[in-house]
């Protein structure tokens, strides 16, 4: 019932923005958990469309933590289609560190190799980083380290083995 007919039914009620979306991320947090990632991904889209009804920034930053969902499933070109439409709206530091992780993860690891682009990822992870350097203080640490981390993957797959290594390195200390 959580997973399913219960935010369908909240997300095309009387409040979507509010308690459709809520049901919707509950479900996806549910179903990440279980590794049900398809159903994540239906459910972030169906997160997505019941904000959409009342597009304030308020809605739109409530919870950013299906950034990743696109992510994976393996729709890549949807992904950078929900990715932009949540750069556009927002204007969060967070948000936009998070979706350049995401679309560097795509270019790099997810897409399928024909369409890979490692340059592109290297630039997207690059402004990952800077973005995570001016994190709030309590998180700059990890959030860092975590995208020196993503840097290191986007790097392995450049050819550049030192670079990556001395990254994770780094990330260590």
């Amino acid at each position: 019932m959580h997973l399913g007919a219960l935010p369908y039914h909240l997300e095309h009620g009387t409040d979507p923005a509010g308690t459709g979306a809520d049901a919707c991320v509950k479900a996806a947090d549910a179903c990440f958990d279980l590794g049900y990632y398809e159903a994540v991904m239906e459910l972030g889209l169906a997160r997505t469309a019941a904000l959409r009804r009342r597009p304030t920034q308020e809605l739109l930053d409530r919870d950013p933590s299906d950034r990743r969902l696109p992510l994976l499933s393996g729709r890549g070109e949807q992904a950078f289609e929900y990715f932009a439409e949540l750069r556009a709206g927002s204007t969060e530091p967070a948000i936009h560190m998070n979706v350049c992780y995401m679309v560097a993860m795509l270019h790099t690891r997810h897409l399928p190799k024909p369409l890979q682009d490692h340059d592109a990822a290297l630039a997207w992870v690059n402004t990952a980083i800077a973005l995570a350097e001016r994190a709030d203080p309590h998180r700059r640490t990890f959030t860092g380290a975590f995208m020196r981390n993503a840097r290191a993957l986007v790097d392995l797959h450049r050819g550049d083995l030192d670079g990556a290594l001395a990254l994770v390195n780094q990330g260590s200390r």
